[in-house]
């Protein structure tokens, strides 16, 4: 239970960070923080339940891998608002 609790905080703040960033935007800075929490939050959530005893170098190379994923989507989402926030300003 307490592993889930972790995990849905995390995903409030990814979401969060887009926010963040559209704010960011809104007062003139070009920020990347959406694409880099993203894949703070891909290691973290992946790593502690993909990690194996026999081959931990696997788990560490996929969390790497579906972190820089879901830093993308970050980057993408937070590149979306940023330019809504700056068509609508």
């Amino acid at each position: 239970m307490a592993c889930r609790l972790g995990a849905k905080s995390l995903i409030i703040l990814g979401s969060s960070t887009i926010l963040i960033e559209a704010w960011a935007a809104k007062r003139g800075l070009r920020t990347r923080f959406a694409g880099w929490t993203g894949i703070a939050l891909g290691v973290a959530l992946y790593l502690p339940s993909h990690t194996h005893q026999a081959d931990p170098l696997g788990g560490v190379m996929a969390s790497g891998l579906v972190g820089m994923l879901v830093g993308f989507a970050g980057l993408l989402l937070g590149e979306l608002a940023v330019q809504t926030v700056r068509r609508h300003s």
